[in-house]
């Protein structure tokens, strides 16, 4: 009788504790902090992609960039364009031919950022950085295929990245002299801000993402090889609050909870107060979920959305 006991007690605690790791989620109860992921086939997206956002007017579709080609599409889950590819100009002081959008920030107030054909002025719906240091916005009603070129800095070498809007301010992550910038809603420069310290060990930002609150910034040595890297969370002055993680990191998404990266190839959901990692997603086997070069990752569909070079994956919840 003693054994019976003793082995069924035992049986409850190793399924028990199988339970815990498998099926429980961790860290916040929403539906994108789940453990396990199931990560869909593939989509086939025909351009090479530099940088992924989601469509604030479709929660289905999805803007991305494409460096390589000067164009910018909007894509449906699927990977396939929903509308006619939007053009970027190259900087008129540059001899390319194309373009070279990189990060896209969406207007959501659709105030400000005024943009002209000289007949029609509108705000820009969307706003695109590019690397030649050209800043750039989009609305249809002033032209239906091009995005309107209002900030020129490539005589300065400049190289912007990534962008978000917050408060009628415009931050541009600037990678060539270290910086973000803040523009205001005429596109006039008016400040930049760095981590110092950082700067000083040949750290430059690249991405910046916003909940509205603070804003969240990779700092990288080198963008090729990835090798050094840091997160840091600023007030909307630039005041540093902390640096939140040493991870060499491309790409940010933050939500209402925490921060997403992908680090090592691995997708992990980091505390915004903190940066302690709060989970590493899995897949059914419960090994870590890899995703290889990632471009770019937002929510949208209720899912996670990640961009590869040529790809588009969707992350369900299990």
């Amino acid at each position: 009788m003693f054994l019976f006991v003793f082995f069924s007690l035992l049986l409850v605690i190793v399924v028990g504790y199988w339970v815990f790791w498998n099926v429980t989620p961790k860290g916040s109860t929403n539906a994108h902090s789940c453990k396990k992921w199931k990560l869909q086939d593939s989509k086939p997206v025909s351009k090479s992609i530099t940088y992924l956002t989601n469509n604030d007017v479709n929660d289905s579709t999805f803007w991305v960039s494409h460096g390589s080609n000067g164009l910018i599409s909007l894509i449906n889950e699927n990977g396939f364009s929903s509308t006619p590819d939007l053009t970027v100009h190259p900087s008129l002081k540059s001899s390319s031919r194309k373009g070279s959008p990189n990060g896209l920030c969406s207007n959501l107030d659709k105030k400000g950022f005024e943009i002209s054909d000289e007949e029609v002025f509108e705000p820009a719906d969307l706003i695109c950085v590019s690397e030649d240091g050209v800043i750039a916005g989009f609305n249809a009603s002033v032209s239906p295929s091009t995005f309107v070129p209002m900030v020129d800095a490539s005589d300065q070498k400049k190289s912007f990245k990534r962008c978000c809007i917050v408060n009628q301010k415009l931050y541009v992550t600037e990678y060539t002299h270290g910086k973000i910038e803040i523009y205001n809603d005429t596109f006039e420069l008016i400040d930049s801000f760095t981590d110092a310290e950082l700067h000083s060990q040949g750290l430059s930002p690249y991405c910046i993402v916003t909940d509205h609150s603070f804003l969240y910034v990779s700092f990288l040595n080198d963008i090729a090889s990835g090798t050094n890297g840091s997160i840091v969370k600023f007030d909307l002055d630039g005041k540093m609050i902390q640096r939140l993680i040493s991870v060499p990191c491309c790409n940010l998404l933050v939500d209402s909870d925490s921060i997403v990266i992908v680090n090592d190839s691995k997708v992990q959901r980091l505390s915004k107060d903190t940066g302690a990692k709060e989970v590493t997603f899995r897949n059914e086997a419960n090994d870590y979920l890899v995703v290889e070069g990632c471009k770019g990752l937002c929510f949208g569909a209720n899912k996670l959305v990640l961009a590869q070079d040529s790809s588009l994956s969707l992350l369900d919840p299990k």
